[in-house]
């Protein structure tokens, strides 16, 4: 459901974010005397993410995703929708670059190519991709508030980076 991809691509772009720019500046030495572990940690949160979000903002008929829900139903406050759509029309090109790296870096036939490279063609930093996440986690947060399901800590945006700080830290 739309709760599950929104937490799955946050919490795993959450964890990445506080590996690479928070947890190896200050624990480098850790992170390398257990690089076994956190390499491939740090490379299936970035995959997570960018399959999740993928997930979420899917076009097809045929699958959950935002923009199927909104085909689908009609909430009590019109203006999620709106801010969807203004959402996608204002992160455009942060889209496009996150479907570069999605192809070219992780889900598909040439997801051999270095991940830092794609990043650099594609001309998004991890900040604007942090933005584009918690934006349609925001999304998300509201549609569930709306039709009142859902649980959890969906939009806590920095749960997970504290709880990795604090394993690395002890």
């Amino acid at each position: 459901d739309l709760q599950h991809m929104a937490t799955i691509a946050e919490r795993n772009f959450q964890l990445w974010w506080a590996l690479v720019n928070r947890i190896y500046p200050s624990f480098p030495n850790t992170l390398n005397l257990y690089s076994d572990f956190f390499g491939p940690t740090i490379d299936a949160y970035l995959r997570v993410y960018f399959v999740e979000l993928g997930r979420l903002l899917d076009k097809r008929k045929n699958v959950v995703s935002l923009e199927t829900f909104f085909s689908r139903h009609i909430l009590n406050d019109p203006r999620i929708r709106i801010d969807y759509q203004n959402l996608l029309a204002s992160k455009g090109s942060q889209l496009r670059a996150i479907r570069i790296i999605r192809s070219k870096a992780i889900a598909h036939s040439d997801s051999l190519l270095n991940v830092e490279r794609v990043f650099s063609e594609a001309q998004i930093t991890p900040n604007e991709i942090r933005d584009v996440i918690n934006s349609f986690v925001e999304i998300v947060r509201r549609i569930i508030h709306d039709v009142g399901t859902g649980s959890g800590t969906i939009g806590d945006t920095k749960r997970y980076e504290f709880a990795a700080m604090a394993l690395v830290k002890h």
